[in-house]
């Protein structure tokens, strides 16, 4: 396409109110929300690919996407003009023009999840939206010690996966894996190569089902290598965030604190 240049823009969502990232018929969505506003500010139609298809109320701080136009404004005014365009749930930080063959999700090195809870006595209003509940008595020190088994290394999280999807192998390769605590918040961050369907989740489920003693450290361990012990509880959407998307070279986008 001549005159054509393919942009890596960076964006974060409340997903909420998304039927999550990819397009469908009928429901509200990141990436048509995505195309919707670059029609209005460009004047022609593109599509919108994203390094992750995060799902439904699942948030994103450090998404990224990359878009092929011939028109519009210079790179570096993409975010401001954007955000001209697109509601408050969602917003363009960062932008950067890239060779044809980056893609924003083949082209990915590896993702930031993040998992997060609020726990204690009470619930709490103004986390609802991006914290999942935990009310009752936990044992953190064993929640902490099964995390530590996830040290970098290839593991095989076929017990971590919701069932249908059609992949080739259910091993992945963890850089990193920790659970902090902050006042009264829980967060399980996890950092791999790539992520099957509901990992996440599903980890931050096993990892409350050990804090409550309804199973123990050696289970999850057990889990680990692929053995079925007690099929792990997915956790909630809205707990979940995509932190961040790396990429090889200089096209690394690194999303702001919000």
């Amino acid at each position: 396409m001549s005159g054509c240049r393919r942009l890596l823009l960076g964006v974060s969502y409340d997903g909420t109110d998304f039927a999550g990232f990819q397009r469908q018929a009928d429901h509200r969505t990141v990436q048509a929300t995505l195309e919707e506003a670059i029609l209005r500010l460009c004047g022609e139609p593109s599509r919108v690919v994203g390094a992750g298809r995060t799902d439904a109320g699942v948030h994103a701080r450090g998404q990224i996407v990359h878009v092929d136009v011939q028109k519009g404004p210079p790179v570096e005014r993409w975010p401001k003009a954007m955000n001209r365009y697109l509601p408050d749930d969602v917003a363009i930080w960062g932008s950067r023009e890239i060779p044809s063959s980056v893609h924003a999700q083949r082209s990915a090195t590896a993702k930031t999840y993040r998992y997060s809870w609020h726990y204690g006595s009470l619930r709490c209003p103004l986390s609802r939206r991006t914290h999942a509940l935990l009310i009752g008595a936990l044992d953190i020190e064993a929640m902490k010690s099964a995390v530590t088994l996830l040290q970098p290394g290839i593991y095989d999280f076929r017990m971590f996966q919701s069932t249908g999807s059609r992949i080739r192998t259910t091993k992945r390769q963890i850089v990193s894996a920790k659970l902090r605590e902050q006042k009264s918040s829980l967060m399980l961050e996890i950092t791999a190569n790539g992520f099957l369907y509901h990992m996440v989740p599903r980890i931050a489920g096993a990892i409350v089902e050990i804090g409550r003693g309804r199973f123990t450290v050696d289970d999850f361990a057990t889990l680990l290598e692929g053995k079925p012990v007690f099929p792990p509880p997915t956790a909630p959407a809205h707990g979940l965030c995509l932190e961040r998307v790396y990429y090889d070279g200089n096209i690394d986008l690194v999303p702001p604190d919000c």
